[in-house]
């Protein structure tokens, strides 16, 4: 393994520095909302955006399916669906990838109670219909395409890895899933979920826990990672990799960081999906127990509606840095517990900063990004390709057995950029539009992924890397300035903004008010009763 060389700190020359691309002032707070589980094709069928160049299926064509001779027909299904394409590494992403053919989606497994009828044979193909909010005329998905097409929509945003949510979290809050003991930095990964409990995961997890990994090969299936915990087995999800905790908290002065976790309707513990949990030096080792340190205490709020991301911007309490994580009501989570409030929620979370009190900072408006990606693609189709490190058509990671390439990339995800300095109307990478490339349009420096976020927070706040003994996906951002194809004038991101200050468009059509985050989500003329609920069931993916 090559000894990487530290990058060196990026000195804030005062407040009001530029990026050296966008030409933009920095943030002062960066806001990453994490939802959950959807691809852009099945997502994001919005025509305006479309006719701006969004590289989105046209389901009025059939799609590819490897077990039929024939292709099948895309049919509409609506946000809360009761089925669950299954979206573990393996079978169903190696399947549904089929060598680059991005085939079989057709044929992967669907989670589903008895009383679940999905619209078509082929449900994993299928689109998000953006129904009808009675009573009105606005459509369900109205307040994600609005941002969408008034902000910044991302073509060609990959996951960083091949798995579901939790290591999806994992690299979204390190950069790696990488377990990390001397001498096998890159040679496993986590690469699935919790195998017994998908409520109380990480270093907390019953001393039997276990998380499939994929070895220095690429194979799955096995338990490479021993934690150096006595009477602990091989696949204990107690992990010791750097995270962004680290960069943050070793700043001078330290960078203020919020991790809010949802609620959780189990009492042991937020989840899988609440990446802190499986780090030692945030959360150390106590089968059973609880989270207990001083950085977890100060940092992870597992958020109810007495304090939240929005409770916390109405305080003017925001922090430099938020990751948010949805209860399952408005997760975007398919499957029996699913619900339909996730386009509302990240509405509130818009117009919350779009609109604050005067007395935070005179606004958050002018100098906060919020970033909203979903963590994985859920199963559903999508017909990109992504890039293909082992093959060389990824550049950065080095090949098997040192570089990470055996689990980079995954499938495509949405990501929207939102800020004051977004360049408006904005489409990274588009195409199949009068004056612009034939689809895809999948080139420097329109291809992005989960470490472009994290070299984005770095870079906005004069940080080093995460780990300069080992790269980590910060390092390796395909649209940064380590990326060969890219260049040192690369700035991650940087083709989202640009110099013009826009006011703030309010973001409408909401099926649920903001009330419904902050005070009573069980009442009726909210969700009714289940909060809080898991935003995750991806446990049952590897019970079939």
């Amino acid at each position: 393994m090559k000894i990487a060389q530290a990058l060196p700190l990026l000195l804030l020359i005062s407040s009001v520095t530029v990026l050296a691309n966008a030409q933009s002032p920095k943030p002062q707070h960066i806001i990453v909302v994490i939802q959950e589980n959807r691809s852009p094709d099945n997502l994001f069928q919005d025509q305006n955006l479309i006719n701006n160049g969004a590289d989105i299926w046209d389901v009025t064509k059939p799609f590819a399916c490897k077990y039929s001779p024939y292709s099948v027909p895309v049919y509409a299904g609506p946000l809360k669906a009761c089925f669950d394409p299954n979206h573990a590494h393996h079978p169903s992403w190696v399947n549904t990838y089929d060598g680059g053919k991005m085939d079989g989606a057709c044929g992967i497994y669907i989670n589903k109670p008895e009383n679940c009828t999905p619209p078509s044979a082929t449900p994993a193909v299928t689109y998000v219909e953006n129904e009808v909010v009675t009573p009105g005329t606005y459509g369900l998905l109205d307040p994600y395409f609005q941002i969408a097409e008034t902000y910044g929509f991302a073509n060609y945003m990959f996951q960083t890895n091949q798995g579901p949510s939790f290591p999806a979290h994992q690299f979204l809050f390190s950069g790696t899933s990488a377990p990390v003991y001397p001498g096998a930095y890159y040679d496993w990964f986590a690469a699935e979920n919790p195998g017994q409990s998908y409520a109380q995961v990480g270093c907390t997890a019953p001393s039997d826990e276990t998380v499939l990994e994929i070895d220095p090969n690429g194979d799955p299936e096995e338990l490479g990672y021993t934690p150096p915990y006595n009477g602990i087995g091989a696949g204990y999800p107690c992990y010791s990799h750097h995270s962004m905790a680290d960069v943050l908290d070793n700043a001078n002065p330290p960078i203020t960081w919020t991790y809010y976790a949802p609620p959780s309707d189990a009492s042991t513990g937020p989840g899988l999906w609440t990446a802190p949990d499986a780090l030692s030096a945030i959360c150390p080792f106590s089968p059973n127990g609880a989270c207990d340190s001083d950085v977890w205490n100060g940092h992870v709020v597992v958020s109810g509606t007495e304090r939240s991301i929005l409770t916390d911007i109405q305080d003017c309490n925001l922090p430099a840095v938020s990751w948010v994580i949805p209860d399952g009501l408005w997760s975007d989570h398919a499957g029996s517990d699913a619900g339909d409030g996730g386009p509302s929620w990240v509405a509130a979370i818009v117009n919350a900063v779009g609109v604050s009190p005067t007395a935070c900072d005179s606004g958050y408006w002018s100098n906060t990004v919020i970033l909203i990606i979903w963590d994985d693609w859920g199963g559903f189709y999508d017909h990109v390709v992504p890039p293909d490190c082992q093959t060389g058509t990824c550049t950065g990671y080095g090949g098997a057995n040192g570089g990470g390439a055996q689990y980079v990339y995954g499938f495509r995800v949405p990501l929207l950029v939102v800020s004051a300095y977004a360049n408006q109307h904005y489409v990274s990478g588009a195409c199949g539009i009068t004056g612009y490339p034939n689809c895809p349009n999948e080139q420097q420096p329109y291809i992005h992924d989960f470490g472009s976020i994290l070299a984005y927070i770095e870079y906005v706040f004069g940080t080093g890397e995460i780990n300069p003994s080992y790269h980590y996906a910060d390092y390796y951002a395909p649209d940064g300035p380590n990326n060969p194809q890219c260049g040192q004038s690369c700035t991650p991101l940087a083709d989202f903004f640009g110099s013009t200050y826009y006011p703030f468009t309010q973001i409408q059509h909401a099926k649920y008010p903001p009330s419904c985050f902050t005070q009573d989500p069980n009442s009726s003329s909210c969700f009714g009763p289940g909060y809080p609920s898991d935003p995750d069931d991806d446990e049952i993916d590897l019970q079939n």
